[in-house]
C-alpha cells in the first residue's frame, strides 16, 4: 500500500490554558510537512 504522507514526529504537550495537546508532524510526499493539532484533554489518562 502506498502512502501519500508518513508521520515523522508526535508529541504531547499542556498549552498555557491547561488544555493537553497532541501534535502530528506530516511529511508529503512532495516534500512539503504539515502539523496537526488535536486536543485529547476530554480522555488523556483515563483507561
Amino acid at each position: 500500500m502506498d502512502q501519500d504522507w508518513v508521520v515523522t514526529r508526535q508529541l504531547h504537550q499542556s498549552n498555557a490554558q491547561g488544555r493537553i495537546i497532541e501534535a502530528f508532524t506530516i511529511a508529503l510526499s512532495d516534500g512539503s510537512k504539515k502539523v496537526v493539532y488535536f486536543d485529547i484533554t476530554s480522555f488523556y489518562g483515563r483507561v
